[in-house]
């Protein structure tokens, strides 16, 4: 795995971790803001391992 990609899956936590605080405090307007930033992040990973490492035929 990347560095790129460890940085991306570490943003992605931090965010969530983020998000939970806010619910937390009962923002949910900022945790929705954070649940999307963590979500698209998680996308992306997720393609660029897929990307990198393709299912094999077997």
């Amino acid at each position: 795995m990347s560095s790129t990609t460890t940085r991306e899956i570490v943003l992605a936590q931090a965010a969530l971790e983020h998000a939970i605080y806010f619910l937390e405090l009962g923002s949910e307007k900022r945790a929705a803001a954070y649940f999307q930033f963590a979500s698209k992040k998680l996308q992306t990973i997720s393609q660029t391992l897929i990307t990198e490492n393709p299912p094999s035929l077997n």
